[in-house]
């Protein structure tokens, strides 16, 4: 804003004198927010400077455990993984079918799982009726339900949740409307 009003100079057109006015008005405004943040950021370099100290002292530490790996487990990568990572995590697919039991009027959290709108889903309710949500907490019904109509197999896809955050609503939750326990299958991709 002032490297604006210095470039307008003192031109005598009346309306860049008009907005050298604004721009000037508008400078008196911020100017003191901005001696504010400098002053914040001034209060705060000790804090960024104990926290940079603390992320340096924790990488030294990462580097120190990388170096005791690689002595320990020389030409032998396999063994060094084995030691840090959980293979079998990082490896397999995720799970996308689930078939489970619903006692009567049960509301169960399926899975946890990031969704796009174009997302493709197919659910099953076998021996009474049921809705499905992508809700936003565990065991929540904050979304649209997809209908589950007994032994009536339905594709639809996450779009159909009608919900706006894909982010945010990331909890499959099943509801059983029946008085009896019901079958319930859910087939993700």
């Amino acid at each position: 804003m002032e490297a604006l009003s210095i470039a307008i100079g003192d031109d005598t057109n009346p309306l860049m004198v008009a907005i050298k006015q604004e721009v000037d008005a508008f400078y008196l405004l911020l100017h003191p927010s901005k001696e504010t943040q400098r002053a914040d950021m001034a209060a705060n370099e000790y804090h960024f400077n104990e926290f940079k100290k603390t992320c340096v002292q924790a990488m030294t530490m990462e580097y120190r455990n990388s170096g005791l790996l690689i002595d320990k487990f020389p030409n032998n990568e396999g063994g060094m993984q084995d030691a840090v990572h959980d293979l079998e995590v990082l490896l397999d697919k995720q799970q996308k079918l689930w078939n489970i039991t619903l006692a009567p009027h049960q509301v169960k959290d399926v899975c946890t799982r990031t969704q796009e709108a174009g997302s493709k889903c197919y659910a099953k309710a076998t021996g009474g009726n049921a809705k499905l949500y992508l809700a936003s907490v565990a065991g929540k019904t904050d979304s649209e339900p997809i209908e589950l109509t007994d032994g009536i197999p339905r594709k639809f896809v996450a779009a159909d949740f009608a919900v706006t955050d894909f982010a945010l609503h990331r909890h499959i939750t099943v509801v059983s409307d029946a008085p009896i326990p019901i079958k319930f299958r859910l087939k993700l991709g």
